[in-house]
């Protein structure tokens, strides 16, 4: 043990690399997990919490009617909620937050009628409600809470309303009415409104039913009647039971966004799908979470493959270096072993020695960095069996290479005086398999993917990472010949740098095989990060022209004709387009007018002339056909644009319906997609805005515009959009007991900005960011490494030159002509392929599923040049100052003195 530390102390400069890229080895397998699902899980969280209540509602429903055997009874309903908690899947059962029960009848079908019904309010339908929680969940304005005794066979019911529906439909505490069923001769019930009450919090869950319990409800045409809903407690709602034809029972269960994380996933998306097909009859579930969590499962599944191509180019090349550090420690103990073999040591004993110095040196700074790793925000990851075979990795090299240096430890077992050395058949097997699982893994990603429910193929995510290094290994090969030919040139200059520093670079025996090749892999893999974000980035650019095809989109139910004028004078707008969609309106074929109608479809009305003035000032590049730019004859049919599907089922013209009104159109453009409507919309028919023909004194109202201005006050523009809706309200176009919904404006940039935070942006953006910048860093090292692996031959040269009269500045040209071709093989091999790769391996890295589905493609913009332009500068600079540091206390004879003990 004492002469195992004697060692590492005497050759701890040597050893203080390994330890240090043990270190953060270490720190990079357990902080980089950490930090990804912390990511993972916020992103999952978000993208829960931004869905409609309704979709992260678990449901059972149920109908029962008088007599039913079974059935669920009002009584019996809060206990059910109780037991169908208990039944779902643990990994469900963890995430229900808030749980309710409610059972009711109507209010479709149920008129009210009664003398304390004020006269302007024409028609009411009323239903009777009783939910678990209302008590406690609101607070009386007027009167009390129900009080029903248990009378089956009574009539009077009390009850209590909210105080919204108590102000639109004027009533208040004390009033009655009659509830009758549509059914001839039905059994009817009375209502005593006993209390107001007013919710706690108008969020909850129990008040968030439909129809609503806080909000009376109307058709937006105003021809319907009024539906609202009157709370009650059990005894009343079974006066009712026995009496009406049908009961509505729902046990809700509300999934709360913060108890998920990415690891609960597929265990919750198992146990829906098993409580879907376990669903206890007659009640039916209905469970739309699981579509959401499907849609978030597909894009993790391809994110983390997309992740784990790069982390293991990071940790290949993390590996390769501590092979590098392992190595130039054991070629400076080249000495010490060949006088350990002459004195008769085995290879194990020199193995036992490196393996001791390795258990001393490696575990420490190992645990150190698992110790900080750990401290890093999110959760840790399942992959615990990573750290122990890294740890074991790092160990091994050390005596890996001594006994690999120390069986070329004997005098003259290597030739340092050949131009050309020629591989041994040893090495070329090597480099051989290494292009064949190149060749063979590319072939079988493309045929397999890389995502799988069941998660990566490690040999399928190494394949850029083999691709890489058989790139490298072929450049090796090929690129001293041509040098050769430049250095022939050089041999007819007149100085001597040129032709020394590049007759050096030209000796393929001189090319630092392994640190390039780490070099190649290290520089691919930053280029395969900024390739892949840049396509993302452009994809989700093409996304947002799509859905917000100018600088702000203004959105509502219904505007005034003069809204657009409006919004014209607000300051900064500079041009307007009127836009009109709705979705599910019937289409039907000219030849066809008396059948049947065919499949609904969304109907968008747009300003063509004036969309295009809009995109343009916005600096969008959208290809809009000449029919709908065109002008023409108003009432006529009309050209649309109309998608493929719709296409397909047309003779070439037809009808459709847009804002009550009828339009005749022929099929003049198809296409796939177009702005404004959503890219899941299969089905849709685009009309020039301004050749439609609405009837006289019935203007076609827009439900929206665009505008150019991208420094357009967004309140302002909201502003003349709710002045805009209200004055089409009391024009009497659109009757409704609320007010006008609020115009919604969305900004390009707050869009764009939307589609980063979503889903799991963060951790592509985590991902890609600390691969390229880890990537980076390691290439310097790996050019620190291939200086140092030289830095004794290049210090005797510089000894002997020196002593020529070679001056430093020199002999710093000389280190450029000799590190300078290797260093440019290796950075122009990586970033070609880590540039290819994306375009290789694009239909399985699913890039359109991080863009909204927007096809990506792939390509390398002048930035990307630059910075690896820059990055050879600075690598050539690290190479300088590596080198300088490497030979400042050598003297003119110490080179000299060290080829005699070599």
């Amino acid at each position: 043990m004492r002469a195992t530390l004697h060692r590492i102390r005497a050759f701890g400069g040597h050893f203080a690399p390994i330890a240090a890229l043990a270190l953060v080895a270490a720190l990079l397998i357990t902080a980089v997990p950490r930090v990804a699902n912390g990511l993972t899980d916020e992103g999952l969280r978000a993208d829960v919490a931004a869905r409609p209540d309704a979709i992260r509602d678990l449901r059972y429903d149920e109908l029962t009617y008088p007599g039913q055997a079974g059935a669920t009874r009002v009584g019996a309903g809060t206990d059910r909620l109780r037991d169908l908690h208990a039944a779902m899947p643990p990994a469900v059962r963890r995430l229900v937050g808030e749980r309710w029960y409610a059972a009711q009848v109507g209010p479709r079908g149920l008129s009210a009628t009664g003398r304390d019904l004020h006269p302007d309010v024409q028609r009411v339908e009323f239903g009777l409600r009783t939910v678990t929680g209302a008590t406690e969940g609101a607070r009386l304005v007027a009167g009390r809470w129900p009080r029903n005794p248990e009378r089956p066979g009574g009539r009077l019911i009390e009850a209590v309303i909210a105080e919204r529906v108590a102000a639109v439909l004027r009533l208040e505490a004390g009033n009655r009415f009659r509830l009758t069923p549509p059914a001839p001769g039905g059994a009817y019930v009375d209502v005593e409104l006993v209390g107001i009450f007013a919710p706690i919090d108008p969020g909850a869950g129990i008040w968030q039913s439909l129809p609503p319990t806080l909000d009376p409800a109307r058709s937006p045409s105003g021809e319907g009647p009024y539906e609202a809903l009157a709370l009650t407690d059990v005894a009343g709602l079974r006066t009712v039971e026995a009496r009406w034809w049908q009961m509505a029972h729902s046990w809700h269960y509300r999934v709360d966004p913060s108890r998920l994380t990415a690891a609960e996933l597929e265990p919750a998306r198992s146990g829906l799908l098993r409580m879907q097909r376990e669903t206890p009859r007659p009640a039916r579930l209905s469970a739309p979470l699981d579509g959401a969590l499907r849609d978030f499962a597909e894009q993790f599944r391809s994110g983390r493959a997309l992740l784990a191509v790069v982390a293991a180019g990071v940790l290949a090349t993390l590996a390769g270096l501590v092979a590098l550090s392992a190595g130039l420690a054991a070629r400076h103990r080249r000495p010490e072993l060949a006088l350990l073999r002459a004195r008769g040591g085995a290879l194990a004993t020199v193995a036992r020695r490196g393996a001791a110095e390795s258990l001393l040196v490696v575990p420490l700074p190992a645990a150190l960095g698992w110790l900080a790793g750990g401290l890093a925000p999110g959760r840790a990851a399942d992959i615990g069996w990573l750290l122990p075979l890294a740890v074991a990795l790092a160990v091994l090299a050390v005596p890996v290479t001594v006994l690999a240096v120390a069986r070329r430890a004997e005098p003259g077992s290597e030739r340092r005086d050949l131009v050309v050395a020629r591989p041994s058949p040893r090495r070329l097997t090597a480099e051989g398999a290494v292009l064949v699982l190149a060749v063979l893994g590319a072939f079988l990603l493309r045929r397999r993917g890389l995502s799988a429910s069941s998660g990566v193929d490690p040999y399928l995510v190494s394949v850029p990472v083999l691709l890489a290094a058989g790139a490298a290994l072929l450049a090796l090969r090929v690129y001293p010949w041509p040098l050769r030919q430049v250095g022939r040139l050089a041999d007819r200059a007149r100085g001597v740098v040129p032709f020394l520093g590049l007759a050096r670079a030209g000796r393929a025996a001189s090319a630092p095989l392994a640190p390039v090749t780490v070099l190649v892999v290290a520089i691919a893999t930053a280029m395969f990060c900024a390739v892949v974000a840049a396509a993302i980035a452009d994809g989700r650019d093409r996304a947002t022209d799509r859905a917000v095809p100018a600088d702000l989109l203004v959105r509502g139910e219904a505007f005034s004709a003069g809204t657009a004028a409006e919004l014209a004078r607000v300051p900064a707008v500079r041009a307007v387009a009127a836009m009109a969609i709705e979705p599910a309106q019937p289409l039907r074929p000219t030849a066809q007018a008396g059948g049947a109608d065919l499949a609904a479809v969304t109907v968008l009305a747009l300003d063509g002339p004036a969309f295009a003035r809009v995109a343009a000032d916005a600096g969008i590049d959208v290809a809009l056909p000449a029919p709908l730019t065109g002008a023409g004859t108003a009432g006529e049919a009309v050209p649309a644009l109309v998608s493929p599907a719709v296409a397909a089922e047309l003779p070439g013209r037809g009808f459709t319906t847009l804002r009550d009104h009828r339009y005749e159109f022929r099929v003049a453009a198809v296409a796939a997609t177009f702005p404004v409507i959503a890219p899941d919309v299969e089905r849709f028919v685009v009309l020039p805005w301004q050749l439609l023909a609405p009837p006289a004194g019935q203007p076609l109202a827009p439900t929206g515009f665009l505008l150019a201005g991208a420094g357009a006050d967004a309140a302002a523009v909201r502003e003349v959009g709710d002045r805009g809706q209200r004055e089409h309200a009391r024009a009497g176009v659109l009757t409704a007991i609320a007010p006008p919904p609020t115009t919604t404006v969305v900004r390009w940039s707050d869009h764009r900005r939307g589609l980063e935070a979503g889903g799991i942006n963060g951790l592509l953006s985590f991902g890609f960011g600390a691969g390229a910048l880890g990537s980076v860093l390691l290439a310097l090292l790996a050019i620190g490494f291939a200086v140092l692996a030289g830095s004794a031959d290049r210090a005797q040269t510089r000894t002997r030159l020196r002593t020529l009269g070679l001056s430093r500045r020199q002999w710093r040209g000389l280190l450029c002509y000799e590190l300078g071709p290797p260093m440019i093989v290796a950075l122009g091999t990586g970033a070609l392929v880590g540039a290819a790769l994306p375009a290789l391996l694009a239909p399985v890295l699913q890039l359109p599923r991080f863009a909204e589905g927007v096809p990506v493609g792939v390509r390398v913009d002048a930035r990307m040049l630059g910075a690896v332009l820059a990055l050879g500068a600075l690598g050539l600079i690290t190479a300088v100052l590596v080198e300088t540091t490497a030979n400042r206390r050598l003297r003119l004879g110490a080179g000299l003195r060290s080829e005699e003990g070599t």
